[in-house]
């Protein structure tokens, strides 16, 4: 991403940096037990349950293997896991939320402290030198010296050191210097590397001493599975799998013979989550293996024989950072990520890779459940729906709106059933009718539709909400209905905002057991928001699950009181009367991962393009990705086309990805995102029957009147 893409350095930690913890989720309607963290954060290392409890929250990188260490990508990561906002390496400034008040400024790197046991490595021998020379008696200098020359001890700090100039220490745990290692970590160190293997015979007391650092803090803890897993007692049997019978394997810090764990199902030894401890990494009903394993695991359907409903699989060069109840996929290579192994109620597997490009970690009971498609029961057949009218006429007005007076917003209803999409439309020069006894408050809506989502982090465009938005710092709703409430999506829409210092509030509504009450919902659109910005995604679903809840009607109302109405994608067509859509692309869906995954190329590429209505603020059809082409092969602009051919009374107006159609009551203009993406006109020719379009100039200061604007293609008549 360009520096013409983002805000500018003050606003950029999240595509350059990540945070030190996850950005908290700001408060929003949800399943009680969705997000555990609910919101309260005290500092960056401690959340709270909903109980109001501390819950300890460390920063681990699973590595799928040593050599993961040796990606750029993963160290970097790591990097900036451990390394504070004001920092130089490698820093920019960050949102007061996601900064840690303890954490040191370092001229350079963060400190590393790699662990290892010379007994397990190739080093020299104890009683030789590198040159061959016998020492019966090594000192503690010369087995360290070993230690350090060791090819595992390059491999996971090389990285480390040479590109991000990391100070470096190391100890090696076969002299059991307790001392020596307590004074480096919990003095000095701001990441550990663990590297001391299954077989470490004296592993008990550095697991324990590392996981109670780690929860008191700020520390990143980096090692294998079968390492980290048990610090942080979330290891499961699995590892021993392989084994002779009767073997034993270790997991948390219990030792089982591992005959019973094939024969007791309900033995649980996954991870710590009682109320002693306080600590949640991975759900008790899931398991963390290393890819190869797991998928043999799978095919000799082990999992059945143990309580865990999912594997979540690393790849040999990927990484899964955890911190507190937040998790991401790292890939240290386009090829490499996570993945989600489980067994569905026949006993298939379902298999699912993680996205590995997001710059902040989200909800990890969330990202458990991104291979389960949405519940809404209209996504059975979505192409039912094309036809729908979803103009503003909701028939659940009395629900939505107070019984003694009818809103202004609403007031043009006919017998509360009907509405006149004329009157909702921006441009047509029809006013609304006003209730006899109380005057018309209305302001004129105000609407940026832009292009694409990553162009809601583009400098022009976020200046532009703020601008309309009359404050420096707007109450800002988001709604990620069309993006099936996808905390990914969120992140990646609001990340300007919140990194500006915006208050931000969620409204999901995408299923059933997430929508708040009428009252509730009434008071976060209506009354207190400045700025309401709707996600990408699916706009058929949203535009469905508004009209079942009432949303749509609540919008409106918020819209001419005066808020302002943005949203990329989906978020940007939907305020328009009509729009071009994808939403029966078949991986335009929640579960979107394992669609593609499941689904052949040929499959994935059998849909066709749809003219869907919508809420009918500005009369005309938007077409968002105005200059991208969809995966069924066909360009944006020139489907479009074909739909003015077939209707010639249809304006259109096309949004280039990096783009936004600003609107203000009857006029508009067009922002450029870069520099160089605009909007554009399209308009048939009556004489020849073909269809000529217009770029809008991105230079204007003010808006002009949208009649003049729909006519920028027309030949002059002179």
């Amino acid at each position: 991403m360009g520096a013409t893409e983002t805000i500018d350095a003050t606003l950029t930690a999240a595509t350059t940096l990540l945070p030190s913890n996850p950005t908290p989720t700001p408060s929003k309607t949800r399943l009680p037990n969705k997000d555990p963290d609910n919101d309260n954060h005290k500092d960056n290392h401690k959340h709270k349950d909903e109980n109001d409890q501390d819950i300890r929250a460390p920063k681990v990188l699973i590595l799928g293997s040593n050599q993961a260490l040796q990606q750029l990508k993963i160290v970097e990561h790591a990097v900036r896991l451990a390394t504070t906002p004001t920092s130089t390496t490698p820093s920019t400034a960050s949102s007061p939320s996601t900064t840690s008040p303890s954490s040191k400024v370092n001229a350079t790197g963060p400190n590393v402290v790699y662990l290892g046991a010379s007994s397990l490595h190739s080093c020299y021998s104890d009683d030789d030198d590198e040159d061959g020379n016998h020492h019966p008696n090594p000192t503690e200098r010369e087995t360290k010296r070993n230690l350090s020359r060791s090819p595992e001890y390059r491999t996971f700090t090389s990285r480390f050191q040479d590109h991000f100039h990391c100070p470096l220490r190391f100890h090696d745990l076969s002299l059991k210097d307790r001392e020596g290692i307590r004074l480096s970590v919990e003095t000095w160190a701001d990441i550990v590397l663990c590297d001391w293997g299954e077989d470490f015979q004296h592993g008990e007391w550095i697991e324990t001493f590392l996981r109670e650092v780690a929860l008191e803090k700020d520390l990143v803890v980096c090692g294998v599975v079968s390492v980290t897993g048990k610090v942080f007692e979330f290891t499961t049997p699995f590892s021993g799998e392989e084994k002779e019978d009767g073997e034993h394997v270790r997991g948390g810090n219990e030792t089982i013979n591992k005959l019973d764990v094939e024969q007791d199902a309900d033995l649980n030894i996954c991870n710590k989550n009682d109320s002693s401890n306080r600590w949640i990494c991975i759900p008790p009903d899931t398991a963390v293996s290393q890819t190869k394993r797991a998928q043999k695991l799978l095919k000799k359907q082990t999992l059945l024989r143990h309580p865990h409903q999912r594997i979540l699989a690393i790849d040999n060069l990927a990484a899964l950072l955890l911190t507190g109840h937040h998790s991401m996929a790292i890939s240290g290579d386009v090829n490499s990520t996570c993945h989600i192994l489980a067994m569905d109620d026949s006993q298939n597997t379902i298999s699912m890779p993680l996205p590995w490009n997001w710059m902040e970690p989200i909800p990890t009971l969330e990202l458990l459940e991104l291979h389960a498609p949405a519940k809404a029961p209209h996504l059975e057949s979505l192409e039912d729906f094309v036809d729908t009218d979803f103009v503003i006429a909701g028939n659940v007005a009395e629900m939505m709106m107070p019984s003694t007076t009818v809103s202004n917003a609403n007031s043009c209803r006919d017998g509360g059933d009907g509405y006149d999409a004329d009157d909702a439309a921006i441009g047509t020069g029809t006013d609304t009718d006003t209730d006899e006894t109380e005057p018309a408050t209305e302001a004129v809506p105000k609407i940026v539709a832009a292009g694409r989502m990553k162009a809601l982090q583009m400098k022009p465009i976020v200046e532009k909400i703020i601008q309309l938005s009359n404050t420096p710092l707007p109450k800002l709703l988001y709604i990620g209905t069309a993006s099936f409430d996808r905390t990914d999506k969120f992140l990646m829409c609001t990340q300007a905002f919140r990194e500006l210092g915006c208050e931000i509030r969620r409204l999901d509504v995408s299923e059933e057991d997430t929508v708040p009450s009428a009252e509730e919902m009434r008071e976060m659109v209506v009354e207190w928001p400045e700025v309401i910005l709707c996600s990408g995604g699916n706009t058929l679903h949203a535009l469905l699950r508004w009209k079942e809840v009432g949303l749509d009607l609540l919008m409106k109302e918020s819209g001419l009181n005066g808020t302002v109405l943005c949203g990329a994608s989906a978020g940007a067509g939907c305020w328009f009367s009509s729009l071009h859509t994808d939403s029966l692309r078949p991986d335009n869906t929640k579960n979107r991962e394992h669609v593609l995954n499941e689904l052949t190329e040929k499959e994935l590429q059998d849909w066709d393009y749809a003219k869907i209505s919508a809420l009918g603020f500005i009369d005309a059809m938007c077409v968002p990705h105005f200059d991208a082409t969809g995966t069924n092969g066909a360009k944006r602009a020139e489907d479009a086309e074909q739909i003015l051919l077939e209707d010639p009374s249809t304006s259109v107006i096309g949004v280039d990805e990096n783009a936004a159609l600003v609107v203000v009551g009857g006029d508009a203009m067009a922002v450029s995102g870069d520099g160089k993406a605009t909007c554009h006109v399209m308009m048939p020719l009556e004489e020849t029957g073909e269809v000529i379009s217009a770029p809008i100039p991105t230079h204007w200061e003010e808006p002009i009147p949208m009649e003049e604007i729909l006519e920028l293609p027309a030949p002059a008549s002179a």
